[in-house]
This record gives structure tokens, C-alpha cells and sequence, in this order.
């Protein structure tokens, strides 16, 4: 077995659950990464990958993705739409090799609330969640230090969080994330 497939032959699958930000935000945080690749040039992936707020990240095989998406919408029929208030810029540390640039969230509970309540109804161990939207992850220390200041990245703002998107690609990192399904809150 190369690892990239279950035990009965099936193809994996990674499942990514996000929070999109709406478009005004989306396109807010699209022009602080454009700022931050002018300063100190990003990688494709950095400059181009779609702003999100990431929930979790987990491997199954495609036959179960039913069941994903019928316990998602289980977890989440309580839960109403909410606001994500973005509290500025931050500085994720990766061990001394590399940094990210975020957007923090000014109450980050409900968000992991929601992030609990579908790794619960998933059976899923519970992880412990630092909400925030990225403005570009894993730089190179030595290309972040050339950033003299985080301070015009440090937009405050809100969006309604009003759905959660469930995003798969294969295992093997063979294509990209494709949309699965899209939960509304109600």
C-alpha cells in the first residue's frame, strides 16, 4: 500500500472545512497579499490561494463523503449565522525557518464552536483552533525579515460567517481542492 490509499483499495481523499469570507473582504485581503508579495515576493501558492479561515483538515475515503456531508449539516443545524470581526495583522511563528502573516480574529469562539461541533458529530478527536485568515503562510524567515512592518497589513473588519464549505483533493497532492458542498447556516 503506497500510503495514498485505504486498506480495501480505495483512493484517499484530504477534506478541508473552511469559512469564505464574503467578496469584499475576500477582495480586501487579496490586495494585502498583493502589498505583502510587492514588499517581499511571494510564492504562487502564497499570492494565489483563495482567503478562507481554515476549520480542520482531515483524510477519508471518497465513499464516506455522504456521510461528511449529511453529519456536517447534522452539526450545524443549530447554528445561526454569525459575524468574524478580523483584529489585525499577527505574526504566526513556525519554528526558527518560517513565519505567516494573519488576520486575527477579535472573538474567536464561536467560530471554534462551530469547528467543535463538526469533529464531534464526525468523531473526530477535538483540536485546539487559533481562528484567523491568512494573508500568506510559511514565509522564509529570511524573506519576512525584509518586511520592515506588519503595521499596513493590519486591517480591521468583519464578514458574516453564513456557511461552511467542505473542499476535498486527493491524498497524494495530485490536484487541487474542489468544492464538495457548501452548508448554509439557518
Amino acid at each position: 500500500m503506497n500510503g495514498q490509499q485505504s486498506m480495501f483499495d480505495e483512493q484517499l481523499y484530504d477534506y478541508l472545512f473552511v469559512i469564505e469570507p464574503d467578496a469584499a473582504t475576500t477582495e480586501v485581503v487579496k490586495g494585502l497579499k498583493q502589498l505583502l508579495h510587492d514588499r517581499i515576493v511571494l510564492s504562487w501558492q502564497n499570492l494565489n490561494s483563495k482567503p478562507h479561515l481554515s476549520l480542520f483538515e482531515f483524510r477519508n475515503v471518497e465513499t464516506a463523503e455522504e456521510g461528511i456531508i449529511r453529519k456536517t449539516a447534522e452539526a450545524l443545524k443549530s447554528i445561526q449565522p454569525f459575524t468574524v470581526q478580523l483584529d489585525g495583522a499577527e505574526t504566526f511563528l513556525h519554528g526558527n525557518t518560517l513565519r505567516s502573516l494573519v488576520l486575527k480574529l477579535k472573538e474567536p469562539k464561536p467560530v471554534s464552536a462551530l469547528q467543535s461541533a463538526i469533529r464531534r458529530e464526525l468523531h473526530l478527536r477535538q483540536q485546539k483552533l487559533t481562528p484567523h485568515v491568512t494573508i500568506a503562510g510559511k514565509i522564509p524567515v529570511k524573506n519576512f525579515n525584509l518586511l520592515e512592518s506588519a503595521e499596513e497589513f493590519d486591517y480591521r473588519g468583519g464578514f458574516v460567517c453564513a456557511a461552511v464549505t467542505i473542499l476535498k483533493r486527493p491524498a497524494d497532492g495530485s490536484k487541487g481542492f474542489v468544492v464538495v458542498h457548501r452548508e448554509v447556516l439557518t
